[in-house]
């Protein structure tokens, strides 16, 4: 009879791996502690100010205050979504080129030094040489992210 084999079960899953990049990114990069809230929170509010703007429109139009009114309201809440919206995409350039440097540079300088400082490599056990290699292949092949 044979032996029924159990798949081996990953240690890590998906939402564990991003919290370790997270938690490691906010370590290199204090300030992204900050710009990632306020980026979540203004992809929460442009729609929402976006959705106004009609409503001002009509309101304004509706309660007969003239053209200066309307054209002061509307271009008060313009204003606001331009300036918001610029906010926005410099925090979400600002994460993003962070995200990518954290994938490109810091993780293979953590791999580099754990190679570079391991003893020799042949002389180590062959799960240590696999897991090196492991390492080596995610970072190398990453084009989503590390978390992946």
């Amino acid at each position: 009879m044979k032996k029924i084999r159990k798949k081996k079960q990953n240690k890590y899953h998906l939402l564990q791996n991003v919290f370790y990049i997270y938690r490691q990114e906010f370590r290199w990069y204090p300030k992204q502690k900050t710009v990632l809230p306020l980026k979540i929170l203004l992809e929460l509010i442009l729609p929402v100010l976006t959705t106004v703007l009609p409503a001002v429109a009509v309101n304004s139009i509706t309660a007969s205050k003239g053209i200066p009114y309307f054209l002061c309201a509307i271009g008060l809440l313009i204003l606001t979504c331009t300036i918001l919206g610029c906010l926005y995409e410099y925090a979400d350039q600002w994460i993003n080129k962070n995200h990518s440097w954290c994938r490109c540079h810091e993780f293979t300088e953590e791999l580099v030094n754990k190679v570079l400082t391991m003893d020799y490599p042949y002389i180590e056990e062959l799960d240590k040489q696999i897991l090196t290699e492991k390492s080596a292949r995610a970072i190398a092949s990453n084009w989503v992210g590390i978390e992946l």
